[in-house]
Protein backbone atom coordinates (compact mmCIF):
# COMPACT_ATOMS: atom_id res chain seq x y z
CA UNK A 1 0.00 0.00 0.00
CA UNK A 2 2.60 2.54 0.70
CA UNK A 3 4.10 2.24 -3.32
CA UNK A 4 1.06 3.88 -4.25
CA UNK A 5 0.39 6.66 -0.85
CA UNK A 6 4.23 7.98 -1.16
CA UNK A 7 3.63 8.47 -4.60
CA UNK A 8 0.39 10.21 -4.28
CA UNK A 9 1.79 12.30 -1.62
CA UNK A 10 4.98 13.36 -3.44
CA UNK A 11 2.19 14.80 -6.31
CA UNK A 12 -0.25 16.72 -3.84
CA UNK A 13 2.98 18.29 -2.36
CA UNK A 14 3.66 19.26 -6.19
CA UNK A 15 0.09 20.10 -6.82
CA UNK A 16 -0.08 22.08 -3.88
CA UNK A 17 3.20 24.07 -4.22
CA UNK A 18 2.43 24.74 -7.74
CA UNK A 19 -0.95 26.25 -6.79
CA UNK A 20 0.42 28.48 -3.92
CA UNK A 21 2.87 30.03 -6.29
CA UNK A 22 -0.38 30.52 -8.89
CA UNK A 23 -2.00 32.03 -6.38
CA UNK A 24 1.02 33.90 -4.80
CA UNK A 25 1.92 35.34 -8.53
CA UNK A 26 -1.60 36.94 -9.21
CA UNK A 27 -2.30 38.05 -5.74
CA UNK A 28 1.31 40.28 -5.82
CA UNK A 29 1.36 41.19 -9.31
CA UNK A 30 -2.64 42.72 -8.81
CA UNK A 31 -1.12 44.78 -5.35
CA UNK A 32 1.72 45.76 -7.26
CA UNK A 33 -0.25 46.85 -10.86
CA UNK A 34 -2.78 48.48 -8.51
CA UNK A 35 -0.48 50.30 -6.05
CA UNK A 36 1.72 51.84 -9.12
CA UNK A 37 -1.29 53.64 -10.97
CA UNK A 38 -0.56 51.18 -13.81
CA UNK A 39 -4.39 49.94 -13.69
CA UNK A 40 -6.67 52.08 -16.36
CA UNK A 41 -10.11 52.29 -16.91
CA UNK A 42 -11.57 50.91 -20.51
CA UNK A 43 -14.21 50.42 -22.57
CA UNK A 44 -16.04 46.93 -22.59
CA UNK A 45 -17.08 47.75 -26.23
CA UNK A 46 -15.21 46.81 -29.27
CA UNK A 47 -12.47 44.85 -27.92
CA UNK A 48 -11.43 41.16 -28.37
CA UNK A 49 -11.54 39.02 -25.18
CA UNK A 50 -7.71 38.84 -24.76
CA UNK A 51 -6.95 42.98 -24.88
CA UNK A 52 -9.46 43.32 -22.32
CA UNK A 53 -8.36 40.74 -20.22
CA UNK A 54 -4.95 42.28 -19.96
CA UNK A 55 -6.20 45.49 -19.25
CA UNK A 56 -6.06 47.23 -15.78
CA UNK A 57 -3.61 44.69 -14.77
CA UNK A 58 0.30 44.71 -15.94
CA UNK A 59 0.71 41.34 -15.97
CA UNK A 60 4.86 40.60 -16.53
CA UNK A 61 6.29 38.09 -19.00
CA UNK A 62 8.23 35.47 -16.83
CA UNK A 63 8.34 31.95 -16.44
CA UNK A 64 7.07 29.29 -13.75
CA UNK A 65 10.15 28.99 -12.15
CA UNK A 66 9.83 32.84 -10.93
CA UNK A 67 6.09 32.20 -9.17
CA UNK A 68 8.28 29.49 -7.13
CA UNK A 69 10.34 32.85 -5.63
CA UNK A 70 7.00 34.81 -5.07
CA UNK A 71 5.74 31.60 -3.52
CA UNK A 72 8.10 31.65 -1.13
CA UNK A 73 8.15 35.99 -0.38
CA UNK A 74 4.39 35.52 0.05
CA UNK A 75 4.63 32.70 2.36
CA UNK A 76 7.53 34.96 4.38
CA UNK A 77 5.26 37.73 5.06
CA UNK A 78 2.31 35.68 5.66
CA UNK A 79 3.98 33.39 8.28
CA UNK A 80 5.90 36.82 9.59
CA UNK A 81 2.32 38.33 10.62
CA UNK A 82 0.46 35.08 11.16
CA UNK A 83 2.76 34.45 14.16
CA UNK A 84 2.20 36.88 16.19
CA UNK A 85 -1.44 37.52 15.01
CA UNK A 86 -2.10 33.77 17.01
CA UNK A 87 0.20 34.71 19.83
CA UNK A 88 -2.11 37.59 20.17
CA UNK A 89 -5.04 35.51 20.39
CA UNK A 90 -3.51 32.99 22.54
CA UNK A 91 -2.40 35.58 25.23
CA UNK A 92 -5.72 37.10 24.99
CA UNK A 93 -8.46 34.59 25.18
CA UNK A 94 -5.88 31.62 26.58
CA UNK A 95 -7.07 27.72 26.09
CA UNK A 96 -8.28 26.21 23.07
CA UNK A 97 -11.39 28.16 23.01
CA UNK A 98 -13.36 28.62 19.35
CA UNK A 99 -12.21 32.71 20.07
CA UNK A 100 -8.95 32.26 20.09
CA UNK A 101 -9.31 31.81 16.16
CA UNK A 102 -11.35 35.27 16.02
CA UNK A 103 -8.92 36.93 18.08
CA UNK A 104 -5.95 35.68 15.87
CA UNK A 105 -8.11 36.38 12.83
CA UNK A 106 -8.70 40.17 13.66
CA UNK A 107 -5.16 40.71 14.80
CA UNK A 108 -4.11 39.30 11.54
CA UNK A 109 -6.08 41.23 9.51
CA UNK A 110 -4.63 44.33 10.85
CA UNK A 111 -1.34 43.36 10.80
CA UNK A 112 -0.82 41.62 7.52
CA UNK A 113 -2.07 44.67 4.88
CA UNK A 114 0.54 46.87 7.14
CA UNK A 115 3.46 44.47 6.62
CA UNK A 116 2.84 43.88 2.82
CA UNK A 117 2.53 47.15 2.27
CA UNK A 118 5.46 48.24 4.33
CA UNK A 119 7.34 45.35 2.15
CA UNK A 120 6.53 46.56 -1.42
CA UNK A 121 6.94 50.69 -0.21
CA UNK A 122 10.18 50.05 1.12
CA UNK A 123 14.00 49.58 0.07
CA UNK A 124 14.20 45.85 0.27
CA UNK A 125 11.37 43.33 -0.32
CA UNK A 126 12.19 41.61 2.87
CA UNK A 127 11.45 44.94 4.95
CA UNK A 128 8.64 43.39 7.26
CA UNK A 129 7.85 46.77 8.61
CA UNK A 130 8.43 50.81 7.40
CA UNK A 131 7.31 53.50 9.39
CA UNK A 132 6.21 55.50 6.59
CA UNK A 133 3.35 53.81 6.13
CA UNK A 134 1.77 54.30 9.19
CA UNK A 135 1.65 58.67 8.73
CA UNK A 136 0.46 57.33 4.61
CA UNK A 137 -2.38 55.61 6.60
CA UNK A 138 -3.09 58.84 8.65
CA UNK A 139 -3.05 61.15 5.95
CA UNK A 140 -5.87 58.85 4.34
CA UNK A 141 -8.21 57.82 7.20
CA UNK A 142 -11.00 57.66 5.05
CA UNK A 143 -9.24 55.19 2.40
CA UNK A 144 -7.88 52.85 5.44
CA UNK A 145 -10.89 52.47 7.39
CA UNK A 146 -12.94 51.18 3.54
CA UNK A 147 -9.87 49.45 2.99
CA UNK A 148 -10.24 47.57 6.26
CA UNK A 149 -14.51 47.48 6.65
CA UNK A 150 -14.31 45.93 2.42
CA UNK A 151 -11.73 43.38 3.48
CA UNK A 152 -13.62 42.73 7.13
CA UNK A 153 -16.09 40.16 5.69
CA UNK A 154 -13.21 38.52 2.51
CA UNK A 155 -11.31 37.76 6.11
CA UNK A 156 -14.18 36.85 7.96
CA UNK A 157 -14.79 33.64 6.05
CA UNK A 158 -11.29 32.27 5.65
CA UNK A 159 -11.03 32.41 8.92
CA UNK A 160 -13.96 30.84 9.69
CA UNK A 161 -13.12 27.90 6.86
CA UNK A 162 -9.24 27.90 8.94
CA UNK A 163 -11.39 26.99 11.64
CA UNK A 164 -13.70 24.21 10.97
CA UNK A 165 -10.88 22.63 8.98
CA UNK A 166 -8.50 23.07 11.44
CA UNK A 167 -10.07 22.67 14.61
CA UNK A 168 -13.40 20.88 14.16
CA UNK A 169 -12.59 18.95 11.36
CA UNK A 170 -16.04 16.24 12.84
CA UNK A 171 -18.26 19.42 11.38
CA UNK A 172 -16.75 19.71 8.08
CA UNK A 173 -17.06 16.05 7.08
CA UNK A 174 -19.66 13.96 5.86
CA UNK A 175 -20.10 10.67 7.00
Amino acid sequence: MAYVFVPLLALTWIVGFAVIAYAAHYFLTIVESSATGTARNLTWRGRPFREWIRDGINWPDEGFLDYFAKAFYFGYLVLLWAGPAVLVGRVAVGGDSPWVTVVAGAAFWLLFPIGLLSSLASESRWTPFWPGLLTSFARRPGKTLGFYVLSAPVLAVLFLTFHLIMFQPDRVTTA
